[in-house]
This record gives C-alpha cells, sequence and structure tokens, in this order.
C-alpha cells in the first residue's frame, strides 16, 4: 500500500491515522509507522498544505442533499493545557463547558448541515482568535454568508442562546431562513403585552407557548426537561407568523434532534479524530491538522451509512480490540512463571495464601 508513496506523507495517510491513533497524534509517531517515511514528512505535509474551509464544503456536498436541510452553529474548546501561549498565535483564554471554567486552548466554531435524508456532515469551520477583534456572531454572518453563497439552501438554522443576536436574525430573515434556539432565563419576553419570566409559564399541554421576543418578534417557545434537571426552552422562528402558529412538538422534537447532532459531532471528533491531540504549533499547521481531522468525522459518517460501521465508535474501537487480542494471544512476549512467582514473592505472601495454599 504504501509503495507508490515514496516516503511523502499524504492526506489519506494522515486521515487514517488519526482514526485510528488512540494518543497523540504526533509527527513522528506516524512517520516511524509507514515505512521508509522521512521523521519530518508528516510536518512537512502540514506546513505546506494549503486547506481551506470551502475545499471541506466540496468534499462534502457530493454527498448531500444541498437544499431543505438543518444548518447549525456551535463552537467548543480544544483543550491544550500545557501549551504556551506565546508560542502559538491560535491559542488563547476560552470557556470550557466541560471544565465549567476558562481554560487554554483554541476555540472552533463549526457550521454542521443536515440534509433531507439524515446525512450530517461539516460544512463551514473557523478559529477565533483573541488578538482580532472579531467576536464569534461576527464569525457566523460571515461563514454563514460564504456557505449560502458555495451553494447551500438551508431551510432551518439552530444555534445556542450565545448566537441570538438581533443581527444574526437580521441576516437569516434577509435570507427567508427559520431557526431554532434556546433561550436564556434572563431573556425579555411578553405575554398579551405583559413582561413574562419563562419560569412562570406553564408546558403542560407540551404544545408550546406563543410569545412575544423583544429581538425577533412572535416566537413559539417550547420546554425540555429531563428527570431532575433544570428545563431548558427553545423558541422557534420565522419571518411568517402563521406558521409559527402551526409550528407543533412533533417538528420541535425532530428539529432538537439535528440540533443535538452538533454536540454529538464535537464530542465524536474529540474522541475519535484526535482533533486536540496535535503535537505542532505553527498556525497553518494546526489549520491543516483540523481540516485532516474533520475530513476523519466525514469518512466516519459515511462508513456508518452505508453500513461499513455500527457507529461512529466503532472503527477505533474494533482496531483496538485486534490489536489486544493479538496481544494477548501472542508467544512471543516473555512471561514469568506466574505460579512460582507469586509463591516465591515474599511481599505479596498473603496473596499466595489466599491463592494457592487453600486449593
Amino acid at each position: 500500500m504504501f509503495a507508490s508513496y515514496k516516503g511523502k506523507c499524504t492526506l489519506d495517510i494522515y486521515v487514517r491515522f488519526l482514526l485510528a491513533q488512540p494518543m497523540r497524534a504526533e509527527c513522528t509517531r506516524l512517520a516511524n509507522l509507514v515505512p521508509n517515511m522521512a521523521h519530518d514528512a508528516v510536518n512537512r505535509f502540514l506546513l505546506k498544505s494549503q486547506f481551506e474551509p470551502q475545499d471541506l464544503f466540496n468534499l462534502a456536498r457530493k454527498h448531500l442533499d444541498l437544499c431543505g436541510g438543518t444548518l447549525s452553529v456551535d463552537d467548543t474548546t480544544l483543550d491544550k493545557p500545557y501549551s504556551k501561549l506565546e508560542k502559538c498565535p491560535l491559542l488563547g483564554r476560552f470557556y470550557s463547558g466541560k471544565h465549567k471554567t476558562v481554560v487554554k486552548g483554541l476555540s472552533l466554531i463549526t457550521l454542521i448541515y443536515t440534509d433531507p435524508k439524515g446525512v450530517m456532515l461539516p460544512v463551514h469551520y473557523a478559529i477565533a482568535k483573541t488578538q482580532e477583534d472579531v467576536n464569534r456572531n461576527q464569525l457566523f454572518r460571515k461563514m454563514f454568508k460564504e456557505v449560502i453563497s458555495w451553494g447551500l439552501k438551508p431551510e432551518i438554522v439552530t444555534f445556542d442562546n450565545a448566537y441570538a443576536s438581533w443581527d444574526n436574525f437580521r441576516l437569516l430573515d434577509r435570507h427567508h431562513t427559520n431557526c431554532l434556539f434556546s433561550l436564556g432565563l434572563d431573556q425579555q419576553l411578553y405575554l398579551r403585552g405583559q413582561r413574562v419570566h419563562i419560569n412562570d409559564l406553564s408546558f403542560k399541554n407540551k404544545q408550546g407557548k406563543v410569545l412575544d421576543c423583544i429581538l425577533v418578534g412572535t416566537i413559539k417557545v417550547f420546554q425540555q426537561r429531563k428527570d431532575q434537571f433544570q428545563p431548558r426552552y427553545y423558541a422557534f422562528y420565522s419571518s411568517d407568523a402563521t406558521r409559527v402558529q402551526r409550528y407543533t412538538r412533533q417538528h420541535f422534537r425532530h428539529l432538537r434532534a439535528h440540533h443535538w447532532g452538533i454536540e454529538r459531532f464535537h464530542r465524536c471528533i474529540k474522541q475519535n479524530c484526535c482533533i486536540e491531540k496535535f503535537s505542532v504549533r505553527k498556525p497553518q499547521a494546526i489549520l491543516s491538522h483540523i481540516f485532516c481531522s474533520l475530513l476523519a468525522f466525514c469518512h466516519l459518517e459515511q462508513a456508518v451509512i452505508q453500513k461499513v460501521q455500527k457507529s461512529w465508535y466503532r472503527l477505533k474501537t474494533s482496531i483496538l480490540s485486534h490489536s489486544l487480542s493479538q496481544f494477548i494471544q501472542s508467544k512471543n512476549f516473555p512471561s514469568p512463571n506466574w505460579p512460582s512467582f507469586y509463591t516465591t514473592h515474599s511481599l505479596i505472601s498473603p496473596i499466595r495464601k489466599l491463592m494457592f495454599d487453600s486449593s
């Protein structure tokens, strides 16, 4: 397989490495695995590659129905607790939902598109830089305009409360796109002209309540409650007020599942695609690694759709299980004479007595 590569690292090899590697995605680690590959070939590949978000979109569009789907936006923090901020301009301090505090790392913003058939793939990404005076809402508007210009025509956009800004809603209105967003507890809502607090509303019929929001106007609010956890609230908005009235609980559940997909996506790229586990410092190398990690997820999604794998997590588990099975059954690895070892070792006499004397 590697004969035609002539010691060079390619996109296919690096993506395969990310899918199989359980620990850190170190450049020298990959070079040691591939025959005749130079020790710095992987680092040169990451530095010289000039991948752009549109390259990811062009690869994803082959497997997507670009019209009538759901576009979701969210950001995630890639933890780099041991990296030095002065060594890499992409690093900064960002809030982490995992750690519930501010940590060192990268802030990755992604757009995930779920088409009407249920295929979910990333179509855009960006790194929020602390040195630039650009917030994530401005980045989202820039990314949204770009995917629209590339040919994407989503019916609905979903996002969290952090992206519920006036400018974002106006942009969606101009493109006649509906949206589902989470509500903060401090959101100003009105019922029949009277200001109300969202926790004081009753959702016993589970069909939602039509309210007025100071940001957008008429919305329909749904409550999602899980056991003892604090309930969360979501609002559906459309420039067509009659569509807001017709929006039902069944529609909300379907769209909420699409929205939750981006959370599942972020967890998958961290656990299965090594997106946090890079060992390079230069910005171009980091951006190339992130592109390859997102492309690795596209491979996982296609494997699940084509029923090659049962889930995103099955591939890496099967590789590790096969290696563990071979190691356990191998007779080449030297091992001591365990009964003799336990019988003669003075420090484990209680174990010896329990295991051997009782028999």
